[in-house]
């Protein structure tokens, strides 16, 4: 202050008087906080699905057992630590809507920050902010994340076992995230599988790879088995029923579908993704196994019914670091990018601001949904017999 009176407080100066840059943390503070505050501007809008799980989770806690009907054992969700998470919150007295909510800010938080540290540890510092940018600014993803369901908790567990797997080369700590995820949804063991095929492209040693996968598989395939036993002694199924209720062969054609609607409401990211095949090194590019395998896993099952990419959702994390890795290689030639980062620029702003109306209009039908059903249930409550 002293050396440099022009200086007024506050300013961002570095020690020898020059103006500093900004930092890349203080910039994913600024990512976390727009992708929360979107969160928040959405509203609730809990979707009905989510009041599946908060049933069983009333049952639960009630001493009834993990049922939707007291005295009927049929496993409805797909979300089983998502479900009894929610059981204990209504145990102390927790409000399942309001309590969803502020788990799905969280996880959204998480998603950001999880993304960026994945990224920062093959990429560019800057380059990572990028990456956590992509999915700051996915208002489908962020919409996803407060209405109820598990989808982005979800995404935060697959992505923490794909970065510690990358990492580690695969190792026990990367195969007990996604036994977490498993938990979360039963379809986790994929992204396991991916994760070790991507690892193979990278590294090579087909061999090797299976041994070392093999090796470390215990916290997942421990979990997978006392999973299915608990399952088979409680309710007598395989697989959780709506396995049972909803697949009856592919559905490419919707699932072909559902992937173009995305690809239109995210042209530059995977456009980056596509040029990265080409450009990016191979520790990188790798990563696309993973999309690919989980890409054809929503092409097979045909996707859903919501406009929020949800199946696409678990690998946006990986999109995003594919994406920034192109950006970053084309930020490294100056002829290039005068040309084409500001049509990325552009695009990119473009196709977020139409993503966002689109999302707006979902979460307010949600909303309204929400309402109306909430209506029904009170008069049904109030005018008829309890049974």
């Amino acid at each position: 202050q002293e050396q440099h009176p022009h200086q007024q407080v506050g300013g961002d100066f570095d020690a020898a008087g020059r103006v500093s840059k900004p930092s890349p943390q203080l910039a994913l503070v600024v990512l976390v906080t727009i992708a929360v505050g979107l969160g928040m501007a959405f509203g609730v809008c809990t979707q009905d699905d989510a009041f599946i799980s908060f049933r069983y989770a009333e049952n639960f806690a009630q001493g009834n057992g993990l049922v939707y009907n007291v005295g009927e054992r049929v496993e409805g969700f797909t979300n089983l630590s998502w479900t009894v998470l929610f059981g204990l919150i209504m145990m102390v007295g927790g409000e399942p809507v309001m309590a969803s909510v502020l788990l799905g800010w969280l996880s959204i938080a998480a998603l950001v920050v999880v993304t960026w540290r994945f990224a920062g540890a093959l990429l560019s510092p800057w380059a990572a902010v990028v990456a956590a940018a992509f999915v700051a600014f996915d208002t489908q993803m962020i919409l996803e994340g407060v209405e109820g369901l598990e989808t982005v908790t979800y995404a935060v567990l697959v992505t923490m076992g794909i970065w510690t797997g990358w990492r580690d080369g695969g190792g026990a700590k990367s195969a007990g995230w996604f036994a977490a995820a498993t938990l979360t949804r039963p379809e986790a063991p994929l992204l396991w599988g991916a994760t070790q095929l991507a690892l193979w492209a990278r590294d090579g040693e087909f061999s090797e790879r299976v041994k070392n996968g093999l090796k470390s598989l215990w916290p997942l395939a421990l979990t997978v088995v006392l999973l299915t036993a608990w399952r088979l002694s409680y309710y007598g199924e395989w697989l959780p029923n709506t396995f049972y209720a909803k697949t009856g062969g592919a559905a490419v054609s919707r699932g072909l579908s559902y992937l173009m609607a995305h690809v239109l409401t995210h042209h530059v990211l995977w456009l980056g993704v596509a040029a990265a095949l080409f450009v990016v090194a191979r520790r990188v590019r790798a990563l696309a196994i993973i999309a690919a395998v989980v890409c054809a896993y929503i092409v097979w099952v045909g996707g859903d019914f919501k406009p929020t990419g949800r199946f696409v959702i678990p690998v946006l994390p990986v999109l995003a670091v594919l994406a920034a890795a192109f950006l970053e290689f084309i930020w490294a030639r100056p002829a290039i990018r005068r040309g084409l980062i500001p049509v990325a620029v552009v695009v990119f702003a473009w196709t977020r601001w139409g993503q966002y109306q689109l999302a707006e209009t979902w979460a307010q039908e949600r909303h309204a949904n929400l309402q109306a059903r909430q209506l029904v249930g009170d008069w049904l409550a109030q005018n008829t017999p309890q049974d």
